[in-house]
């Protein structure tokens, strides 16, 4: 680890701590996003019974298939 004067180590703990509390927010962004996304998906259940889903196949020579509901996006 690279050592510096106090101040020079000070300036550093400061900002390692403003990286952390940029981290702590960004994971709470994360987690209402994911909030957001099950409220809507729970919706889509409400609104239409249930989800419509349509088989998607990706476009490519080995295009893997997968079922997305056409109404609200839920990939299952």
């Amino acid at each position: 680890m690279v050592t510096g004067t106090h101040e020079q180590q000070a300036l550093k703990q400061e900002l390692y701590n403003k990286i952390k509390e940029c981290e702590t927010e960004i994971a709470n962004y994360k987690n209402k996003i994911d909030e957001i996304n099950n409220l809507i998906i729970h919706t889509c259940v409400i609104q239409y019974g249930d989800h419509e889903f349509e088989r998607e196949v990706e476009s490519s020579i080995y295009g893997e298939s997968y079922f997305i509901c056409k109404n609200c996006g839920y990939e299952r």
